[in-house]
């Protein structure tokens, strides 16, 4: 970033101005903590859609806007866990453990990059699960289905939480999460209870390239 260049900060959509929260999570994810880094708009917005737009945006939009619209807005808790299942908790502990050590040691941007690698998990998981298929030929598989990767949405946001408050928050509000409930010493363990989901919207809107 030149000498005197300024950043405008917006929250429109979609935008070519940078929103906050954007400028926020590149520089954590981007520079090292206590060091200097270099960065310009372009650079922001291409991290930003990559990581939060395409990544998390859309696991979240596409999960709650599908389980709306063919699954009443309800999942139940299941304990009926299939490999690929478990496999993705197997990820989901790895990737706590390591958020919770880079934190503790102040490596910040190792701790976003944890969350966003369990993220692209969950997107790849859904992606091999297909509960569009499932819809057709499974329907108590396509719930189970939904279940599992509602709780990665979830606990994602939870752990984006002091990176991106604001963000996790709606993410949070979107499956009606309340974050008083949230025990850090069982965080790996599946949610026992029915999540209520919400109409959603867009969460993190692409940044335009001008």
């Amino acid at each position: 970033m030149s000498l005197g260049e300024q950043i405008l900060l917006s929250n429109s959509t979609p935008t070519t101005s940078l929103p906050f929260i954007s400028v926020t999570l590149f520089l954590f994810r981007e520079v090292p903590f206590g060091n200097d880094g270099d960065f310009s708009k372009k650079a922001i917005a291409n991290r930003i859609n990559a990581d939060l737009s395409n990544n998390f945006g859309n696991l979240v939009q596409r999960i709650s806007s599908f389980a709306v619209k063919n699954n009443d807005s309800l999942l139940k808790p299941t304990e009926n866990l299939t490999n690929d299942d478990q496999d993705l908790i197997n990820i989901l502990q790895n990737k706590f453990d390591e958020y919770c050590k880079f934190m503790n040691n102040q490596q910040i941007d190792r701790a976003i990059k944890s969350v966003l690698e369990l993220i692209s998990a969950g997107n790849a998981y859904v992606d091999t699960q297909a509960p569009w298929t499932l819809k057709k030929t499974n329907k108590i598989r396509m719930e189970e289905v939904l279940y599992i990767v509602t709780n990665i949405i979830i606990k994602s946001a939870i752990m984006l939480y002091p990176i991106i408050p604001t963000s996790s928050k709606k993410i949070l509000n979107i499956f009606n999460y309340n974050m008083d409930n949230n025990k850090f010493e069982n965080f790996t363990k599946l949610i026992n209870q029915n999540i209520k989901i919400n109409n959603p919207e867009p969460i993190f809107p692409r940044i335009l390239n001008d």
